[in-house]
């Protein structure tokens, strides 16, 4: 008897029925994601003249950081991150029409093997293939403004620069501070750089699963009900933060409870697991909700 949990031919058959029927819009996407981040590449260094005589005579490397575009592309690099999360606000899309959910639900292929589907594809073909094109863009602004002018400052992208966010230490720029000689700002920057990795990082792993369990509530237009929803939560838990605040300290200092960590580091390790733990969960609750759907909505 097959596994129906999870069977390779199943999984491999719905895959590629999902790709076949789902290939224009997905296209689509791909399609945005060379276009717009290409267009950027090629139109911010001919407004901003990067690239003229007097910006390249001018242009000092700072850590590691050899041409003066990488910047812009890392901050593009953050934008495009982000959207790659919210794109799963299309995880479980078929919900949304009722012809659809009759194909997903009469399709003989487990939720699992229907979820395993999904999440191949928006969360990690995606991200790998988002990374690639990056890349290539990237290569493509290199070739372009290497054959049009004779700067010498046009560089590819590092990819551990991009898989850091920036953060790496090789990219420190520790020398316009004089960082090197001071071991405390040594330390400011270590945490500073695995804070922001951390928030980037694992911020864009929360969004994609919120977007996907918000999919699985709100079919119909659930990417702006997921974001109200967001919003709302996030400005009612200020308020309550605030109120709890006053409560407990009245006017005077907030001041953070130890919790025995023996450095910032090992705070911040501890802040990636429970986000990873919180991560884990949302995705898990959203496929127990996938599982709880019918062909009918019910309620």
């Amino acid at each position: 008897m097959k596994n129906q949990i999870f069977e390779a031919d199943r999984f491999s058959a719905y895959f590629k029925k999902y790709v076949a029927e789902r290939r224009t819009p997905l296209l689509s996407y791909l399609g945005v994601l060379f276009l717009f981040p290409l267009a950027v590449c090629l139109v911010i260094p001919l407004l901003k003249g990067l690239y003229d005589p007097i910006s390249v005579e001018h242009f000092v490397v700072r850590g590691n950081i050899l041409d003066p575009m990488w910047t812009s592309e890392l901050t593009l690099f953050y934008f495009l991150w982000i959207l790659v999360g919210l794109k799963c606000g299309d995880f479980y899309s078929l919900l949304m029409d009722k012809r659809e959910r009759i194909s997903l639900f009469t399709c003989p292929a487990s939720n699992f093997e229907k979820f395993s589907t999904y999440f191949l594809i928006y969360v990690i073909l995606f991200s790998v293939i988002f990374f690639g094109i990056f890349l290539f863009v990237d290569a493509i602004r290199v070739w372009v403004f290497r054959a049009s002018t004779e700067a010498d400052c046009i560089h590819y992208i590092s990819p551990r620069y991009l898989l850091s966010f920036g953060t790496a230490e090789k990219f420190w720029d520790i020398d316009f501070y004089n960082a090197a000689k001071n071991a405390d700002l040594m330390d400011f920057f270590r945490n500073a750089m695995a804070a922001r990795f951390s928030v980037i990082l694992f911020g864009g792993l929360l969004i994609q699963s919120l977007y996907a369990l918000g999919c699985t509530v709100w079919p119909k237009k659930n990417f702006l009900k997921t974001s109200c929803f967001l919003l709302a939560f996030m400005i009612l838990s200020g308020i309550l933060f605030y109120k709890g605040s006053q409560l407990f300290y009245g006017n005077g200092t907030l001041t953070p409870r130890e919790f025995g960590f023996s450095n910032t580091i090992s705070e911040i390790i501890f802040y990636d697991i429970v986000a990873v733990c919180i991560i884990v969960f949302t995705w898990i609750l959203s496929y127990m909700r996938f599982k709880e759907w019918e062909v009918i909505k019910r309620w």
